[in-house]
């Protein structure tokens, strides 16, 4: 059996250091597939651009799945 990877990702409010949010989890599920679609998505979403600006042929694009546990919220 593979052994779990825990991840624990915040995120702060950039105007208030003492506002995050955190999970914690597990690693369900790691896959490049579909990676690209979803960086364009998001710089569809955040930038407003079709295609990521930044993309480079080098470059291999991960998404890694999480099962939350628990979560922690503050501010």
């Amino acid at each position: 059996m593979a052994e779990e990877a825990w991840v624990v990702p915040s995120i702060v409010d950039p105007d208030n250091e003492y506002r995050y949010l955190q999970i914690r989890g597990t690693v369900a599920r790691v896959t490049e597939e579909g990676g690209a679609a979803h960086i364009d998505s998001l710089a569809k979403k955040y930038l407003g651009k079709d295609i990521y600006p930044w993309h480079n042929a080098k470059d291999t694009w991960t998404i890694f799945e999480i099962e939350p546990l628990a979560t922690q919220t503050m501010g």
